[in-house]
């Protein structure tokens, strides 16, 4: 799958996840370049390696941030903000728990948004209120596609 279609499973994953937030009242989370990087670098070794785990992205996350405004720096050095992390293997085609095939990027990013969906672990950092940035990765191999959510608030 060409970088351009992960990007779009990526967009729409982040869809998904402003979705249920605003669903709930909570704000909708911001894109953060930083947190998309090492996502992407997590969900590229996960794919390299054929299975998927937690990495360090949210050790890294603080420090891949950049600071907009002299305020923003201060901040920083003041506040220790919290991060989270989700990760996961999604299929195109049957996958069983989808009463639908999966054969599209909006499908693949919807089967994975609702499987973290049902995880009560995954679902407490999409709709954690403390959050505010997101950053996606998405890496496909043959096995299938590789995803990692980054959060930090």
């Amino acid at each position: 799958m060409a970088k351009n279609q992960c990007s779009e499973i990526e967009k729409w994953i982040v869809r998904y996840a402003n979705s249920a937030r605003k669903k709930r009242g909570i704000s909708p989370f911001k894109t953060n370049w930083g947190l998309t990087k090492i996502a992407r670098s997590h969900s590229g070794r996960m794919a390299r390696a054929r299975k998927i785990w937690h990495g360090d992205g949210v050790h890294q996350a603080g420090s891949s941030l950049t600071h907009k405004t002299f305020w923003d720096f201060i901040k920083s050095i003041f506040y220790r903000g919290c991060s989270g992390e989700n990760v996961g293997l999604m299929y195109k085609g049957r996958v069983k728990g989808f009463k639908h095939t999966i054969r599209t990027t909006k499908d693949i990013a919807l089967a994975q948004h609702k499987s973290w969906m049902r995880s009560p672990g995954h679902r407490a950092n999409m709709l954690n209120s403390d959050f505010s940035l997101i950053g996606v990765g998405v890496v496909r191999n043959k096995n299938g596609y590789y995803c990692t959510q980054l959060f930090y608030g």
